[in-house]
């Protein structure tokens, strides 16, 4: 789940994409924390990934991110940026990535 900002609405998803793990990389488990800003156009910037992650993982969830649209957050009548999370999950735990 996107975490929303504290009191606002939630925060809307246009696309998502799954991390493409590379080959060998698929049977991990646990837990990737993505931090990210959406811009106000809706795209994503400042990804971050939270923790000691593999390197190959830390690039495909980047990457998966990255490519992710909101749809533009207004506050009070305003475009603004906000910060939020995402949780993947490893291949092993089930990724629900769907909209």
């Amino acid at each position: 789940m996107v975490g929303s900002p504290a009191g606002r609405e939630p925060l809307k998803i246009i696309k998502k994409v799954c991390p493409r793990y590379p080959t060998g990389e698929t049977n991990f488990s646990g837990r990737v924390e993505v931090h990210f800003v959406i811009q106000e156009d809706g795209s994503t910037s400042n990804i971050t990934v939270v923790g000691d992650v593999d390197q190959a993982v830390r690039k495909a969830c980047e990457d998966a991110v990255n490519q992710w649209r909101f749809q533009p957050y207004h506050d009070d009548g305003k475009l603004r940026k906000a910060k939020t999370y995402f949780v993947f999950h490893g291949p092993m735990e089930g990724n629900d990535v769907s909209l």
